[in-house]
């Protein structure tokens, strides 16, 4: 087989080297002197005999008509094979579970393989649930080892000694296990035991020299301070690398009530620690907003992707789940079992419409991935670090925690880091609320008057409908379960409209507000909740006493509605 592969792209190609994992870009010119084979600089991809060491991918479609804003295909896709999962972490992302019944089936994968072969994909990832669970899992393995992919695994790790021989003689090139600190914490959150199988398969994989290991680990506020332990570990171990993803709100982790997502200062002092460790340990660590200083360019790991400008999700990288949905990231809502708004904006398309790089080079479908203008904040488009040490806000972080696909990032330490402070924010109580601005046909907003318990927050002041969103809601299932105790109303016909953050002494609050329009006839209203309700023009509301932050986000409506820029990128 072939070292390397080379495929052609709207302008210039790709060039992949088989044995290391690691791309490059080839500009036009470069591309036709290893066409041509009259460049000294490419003379290594030639035998003696001038015999070609490279295979060539070319899309079936005219180069001209190829998108610009992404490449002619992924170079890595992540396929979920399954989502059967042996553990039931409480911060999985997809939310695995024992089985699900329509998961495709092996000839239908065999048949995206042979796509992803064709198209020129260079690395697929197997992903789960627990891939190796698949009852097919070796034959799906055999047949991607046959067309000559780079193979990677994400797996939990937990296996027997059987599997662990497989795996090792199976052609697999790097397996990612997923830890996430001391015995005590990770048997917490992953389950009990699971620390000793980990180790035992890492120390196991480690006789097996084809085989390049890596541990994930989830950083939350409650396991942040065990940096250290994390990477001495795979010191220890001897490990390759370290990746310290910080928790998503999704799946699992958007409800359990274990885990606690990382703010600005938390994610300020875990890149400040990372830099630190670099600097005394052998094994590499890979972050996320690593800015604070360089990393030597000599300690990154090859890789099938190039990352320039944004996060490679639906640019240079393609997610595939157990279902047939193609999306782009694998820890976004997309891959959410009930079909939500949430879903639909982050999937791209399913196979039983068509053919992959149908759906792949449409890109149309991708505009929440590819449009800079909808998934990047205007703070990291101005940003010095931006496409430099930074590909800017997660679309997907921003989504779940903002609101909006290029809200700000939640994990920006970019102004601590330029006043060079970083202020402990561990002992707040974080909360995420929901309200409505129900505006009528005159302009008039609908305001809740609270009771006069002085047991509770701003008793007696008027307020926006809504509240706390509980634990497994989503803040639109909240907002209407709000709706339905405070008014006895079930109502569907609203639209995002901001989120707001707001700080009292004991919280920092983020709040999802939504608008609707709607005439009320307030005579016929059975209030569970509150002492009354009405509707107030924009001066009635000036007279009037607001608690919590709704002065500020009704000041902040009008002024909108004046300039005629009433809403944010709706999700």
């Amino acid at each position: 087989m072939k070292t390397y592969k080379i495929r052609e792209e709207k302008e210039g190609a790709m060039l992949f080297d088989s044995l290391t994992g690691s791309t490059s870009y080839l500009t036009e010119l470069q591309y036709q002197s290893i066409l041509r084979n009259n460049s000294d600089e490419f003379r290594y991809l030639f035998a003696e005999n001038n015999t070609p060491l490279f295979s060539i991918f070319k899309s079936k479609k005219d180069r001209e008509s190829l998108p610009s804003d992404c490449l002619s295909a992924p170079s890595k896709v992540y396929f979920e094979i399954t989502r059967r999962c042996n553990l039931k972490c409480v911060y999985c992302y997809n939310n695995s579970r024992k089985d699900f019944s329509k998961e495709l089936g092996k000839e239908q994968i065999f048949r995206l393989i042979d796509e992803l072969y064709e198209a020129g994909t260079f690395e697929i990832r197997l992903t789960g649930g627990e891939p190796t669970l698949h009852p097919d899992f070796f034959e799906i393995i055999k047949y991607i080892k046959d067309k000559n992919f780079f193979i990677s695994l994400g797996t939990n790790g937990v296996w027997n000694d059987e599997l662990i021989e497989r795996i090792g003689q199976s052609g697999i090139r790097i397996v990612i296990i997923s830890l996430d600190g001391t015995e005590e914490y990770n048997d917490q959150s992953r389950g009990k035991g699971t620390f000793k199988s980990i180790t035992n398969t890492i120390k196991q994989l480690k006789k097996f020299r084809n085989i390049t290991l890596k541990i994930n680990s989830v950083i939350c506020r409650e396991n942040m301070d065990q940096l250290e332990t994390i990477v001495a570990l795979a010191d220890e171990l001897g490990i390759a690398g370290v990746n310290l993803a910080p928790l998503r709100v999704s799946g699992r982790a958007d409800g359990s009530g274990y885990g606690t997502p990382l703010l600005p200062a938390d994610m300020y002092s875990v890149v400040a620690k990372v830099t630190e460790l670099r600097k005394k340990c052998k094994v590499k660590i890979q972050t996320y907003y690593d800015i604070i200083e360089a990393p030597d360019l000599s300690d990154k790991f090859p890789s099938s992707l190039l990352n320039n400008k944004s996060c490679a999700a639906g640019i240079e990288v393609a997610a595939i789940s157990p279902f047939g949905e193609v999306y782009g990231c694998v820890v976004s809502p997309a891959n959410e079992t009930e079909d939500t708004p949430a879903k639909r904006l982050f999937t791209a398309g399913n196979l039983s419409e068509g053919n992959f790089i149908d759906i792949w080079i449409d890109s149309s479908r991708w505009n929440v991935y590819r449009n800079l203008s909808i998934n990047k904040s205007s703070k990291c488009l101005e940003c010095n670090h931006y496409s430099k040490r930074c590909f800017g806000n997660c679309v997907v972080d921003s989504y779940s925690q903002g609101g909006s696909p290029n809200a700000e990032s939640p994990l920006c330490f970019v102004d601590i880091m330029n006043k060079k402070t970083c202020t402990s924010e561990k002992n707040k109580i974080h909360k995420i609320g929901t309200a409505i601005i129900i505006e009528d046909s005159q302009g008039k907003l609908l305001l809740h008057h609270r009771d006069y318990n002085p047991k509770i927050k701003y008793p007696g002041t008027w307020v926006l409908f809504g509240g706390g969103k509980e634990l497994g809601e989503t803040p639109e299932q909240a907002i209407r379960r709000e709706l339905m105790e405070e008014l006895n109303l079930d109502l569907t016909d609203f639209t995002f409209y901001d989120n707001y953050h707001y700080n009292d002494e004991e919280e920092e609050h983020l709040q999802f507000v939504y608008y609707m329009k709607m005439d009320l006839d307030i005579s016929g209203v059975n209030l569970n909740e509150g002492a009354g309700l009405g509707y107030f023009s924009r001066d009635e509301i000036h007279n009037l006493q607001l608690g919590f932050n709704i002065r500020e986000i009704i000041e902040d409506f009008f002024s909108r509605q004046s300039s005629k820029v009433l809403f944010h990128t709706n999700p």
